[in-house]
């Protein structure tokens, strides 16, 4: 069965994809994404979950009342998700848990105010103090790399189809952004990793084109010719000249 997203929708979605686009700052992106799931996908609470190198859960972003701005810094075990998954059941790609003694280990917060829920009381779509809606992040190779939780939907019910194809969009968005954060952060640490390596090594060490050109040398080149590791384009044409040079001489 299709489901069909309002023009509004559509809209907020387009102007959170454009908002995106004018930033890699990991916190920005996810901040953003906390507040499109408020306004665009329509959740009153929104907290999202990413997994440190501990393997804990660590909550970084929110959006909603104060109760839930105070869960920033919040940490949970990967088993405590793991029951939390357990106990959930598939809702329109995502996951709803709808209360249980084995439920609310993962997300430590729940909405008191008993007036929120008053409305639709006596409703069987109702939603209740027990109620929790979810998805868990992945990477490609499905290692879990964190979660986002909503709650308190605007309507007061559990979410229909479009409502939480709605937030899975968003919730994919946060996914795709946390990939690419960690495949960066991936990226540097290899090129430190390789940049101590060149640069330590104790015999001379240069890179260069097909030309003859250098494109970089290493420390213990660069003392016997008198260059740092670090200079200009020019400077490495001029340095190449030097060390051709020296080795004619010998």
């Amino acid at each position: 069965m299709e489901h069909f997203l309002s023009r509004r929708t559509v809209e907020g979605l387009v102007d959170l994809t454009r908002d995106l686009a004018t930033t890699t700052d990991l916190q920005v992106i996810l901040d953003s994404i906390c507040q499109a799931i408020v306004d665009v996908a329509q959740f009153e609470a929104v907290a999202i979950n990413l997994v440190g190198e501990s393997g804990q859960f660590q909550v970084v972003a929110v959006a909603g009342p104060p109760s839930v701005q105070e869960l920033l810094g919040n940490l949970s075990s990967a088993e405590e998700w793991d029951v939390e998954i357990a106990a959930s059941q598939p809702h329109y790609g995502l996951l709803l848990t709808t209360g249980s003694d084995q439920t609310q280990t993962a997300v430590e917060w729940v909405n008191e105010d008993d007036s929120w829920f008053e409305p639709h009381r006596e409703d069987p779509r109702a939603w209740t103090k027990l109620h929790m809606l979810f998805s868990v992040l992945s990477d490609a190779a499905g290692d879990k790399i964190g979660a986002v939780s909503v709650d308190m939907p605007k309507s007061g019910l559990v979410p229909d189809a479009a409502q939480c194809a709605t937030l899975e969009i968003l919730v994919r968005q946060a996914e795709t952004a946390l990939v690419a954060s960690r495949m960066l952060a991936r990226s540097e640490l290899n090129e430190q990793v390789y940049r101590l390596a060149f640069d330590s090594a104790p015999t001379l060490t240069a890179i260069a084109r097909s030309s003859g050109q250098f494109v970089d040398v290493n420390r213990a080149f660069s003392d016997v010719f008198g260059r740092s590791p670090m200079r200009p384009r020019s400077t490495r044409r001029s340095m190449s000249s030097r060390a051709k040079g020296a080795c004619r001489s010998r």
